[in-house]
């Protein structure tokens, strides 16, 4: 007897988010972007408020390009919204809930407002 498990009936719960008139639902995370933000989390101690910014912003056009928004650049996030606007985005687009409950006890970096 051969035992079978589908793995891709395992389906996390999607969100939906809109920018500046344009709505974005984001059903997967690529599991590549949660652990490079884990590590990222775990390691972010004097780093400055920009570069954690930056690697936010870059895992979010990953993320949104892997959900089929293909013509999402940094550039064009950075040209189209205010930044407060552009930071909390990027936070509930990238960190799905299994982030926030490891981290659930530590600060998660904020960006500040300018």
């Amino acid at each position: 007897m051969i035992l079978m498990k589908n793995f891709d009936m395992i389906i996390p719960e999607g969100r939906t988010a809109v920018l500046n008139g344009m709505e974005y639902t984001i059903k997967k995370v690529p599991a590549r972007v949660t652990l490079e933000l884990l590590k990222a989390l775990d390691n972010k101690t004097n780093e400055s408020n920009s570069l954690w910014f930056e690697f936010l912003l870059e895992k979010t056009v990953i993320v949104l390009n892997s959900n089929g928004y293909h013509l999402v650049t940094k550039e064009s996030m950075l040209d189209s919204a205010e930044l407060e606007q552009l930071t909390e985005f990027c936070r509930f687009i990238v960190m799905p809930e299994t982030i926030k409950d490891t981290k659930k006890n530590e600060e998660v970096p904020e960006v500040p407002n300018p």
